[in-house]
């Protein structure tokens, strides 16, 4: 029995290492695949568009803010304690 057994397995063993001699195995890179792709170029392209305006519409708020903290700084010597910390408080809103 032990030999019936043994001839089986060797025989398996046999069938199975031919037959994984024809196995191929490949590889596919995902990250290169994606970053040369059209529909990756589309998205990075819109991605960079959309960035650059909502950078725009940062930077136009800061300089407005600038120009509001600079206005309050002219006009602190003769504001009351009062209209100063209105005007603070404009700008806290504004740069919310």
């Amino acid at each position: 029995m032990k030999k019936a057994f043994l001839f089986v397995f060797i025989l398996s063993f046999w069938v199975f290492t031919a037959h994984g001699a024809a196995l191929k195995i490949g590889y596919i890179d995902l990250d290169k695949a994606i970053s040369e792709s059209n529909e990756w170029e589309k998205a990075k392209k819109t991605l960079e568009d959309m960035r650059r305006t909502k950078q725009t519409l940062i930077d136009e708020k800061g300089n407005e803010i600038k120009k509001l903290e600079e206005e309050l700084e002219k006009q602190a010597s003769i504001l009351t304690p009062k209209s100063i910390e209105d005007k603070q408080d404009h700008l806290k809103n504004k740069s919310l």
